[in-house]
């Protein structure tokens, strides 16, 4: 079984066991570069500035690199950054940016689900929106799965009482995703606890996130 980790920040993942995606922002462009992996790239919230418009181009020169499987993360984060106002602005030229290549939106998202409910609605695209880290309430996960959003769930999961996995267990599971963001934590580890959740055996949901994975980028040979 080969692990599907949808963002990691870890430059030390084996390939042979686990296919992650590596997030860069778009000032780590000579790190990623070097990247042998697969990736995504954005400009994330906690470091935009008034200048971001001028990044755009090298942005979507980045995200048609076909080892470039995602725009992100980009989003809106309202203890962190610049105003909302730049931040919402920065992220609908980004949506657009992945409407246009085709490829998913990775969003990093604090305290502005809202707004980025409103966004979705409005644009109404046809390409994937993952809301990476989900921590939040069930109620809130369950509208935005209807409204066509995708969630990632992380290392949370592993807390024995955690909010996490109490969400996560209610879940619908045709949009569910895991990562390990920026933590040490082993994809088996998740997969396992995972599949405890839901009730699965670990091969039955390795096959719901194969089956996720291939809704969300196309059936890509890769995995």
């Amino acid at each position: 079984m080969r692990y599907l980790d949808i963002h990691t920040h870890q430059p030390s993942v084996d390939p042979t066991h686990t296919l992650a995606i590596r997030s860069f922002d778009l000032r780590q462009v000579q790190e990623l570069s070097a990247w042998p992996g697969y990736s995504s790239i954005g400009l994330h919230p906690w470091f935009l500035h008034e200048y971001w418009p001028t990044q755009l181009t090298t942005l979507a020169q980045q995200l048609a690199q076909p080892r470039t499987f995602m725009l992100g993360e980009a989003g809106l984060d309202r203890l962190r950054g610049p105003e909302l106002s730049l931040q919402l602005a920065a992220l609908e030229a980004q949506a657009l940016l992945a409407q246009e290549a085709g490829k998913p939106l990775l969003l990093h998202i604090v305290r502005a689900f809202e707004e980025v409910q409103s966004l979705h609605a409005r644009l109404n695209p046809t390409v994937p929106w993952i809301i990476h880290g989900f921590r939040k309430r069930a109620e809130l996960a369950q509208t935005l799965l209807k409204q066509g959003f995708y969630l990632s769930f992380g290392a949370h999961l592993l807390q024995a009482s955690g909010s996490s996995a109490a969400c996560f267990a209610q879940l619908p599971p045709q949009r569910l995703l895991l990562e390990t963001d920026d933590a040490s934590t082993p994809m088996a580890d998740l997969y396992t606890r995972a599949a405890e959740l839901r009730g699965l055996s670990p091969q039955a949901w390795a096959a719901q996130l194969q089956a996720n994975w291939t809704e969300v980028f196309g059936g890509s040979e890769v995995f």
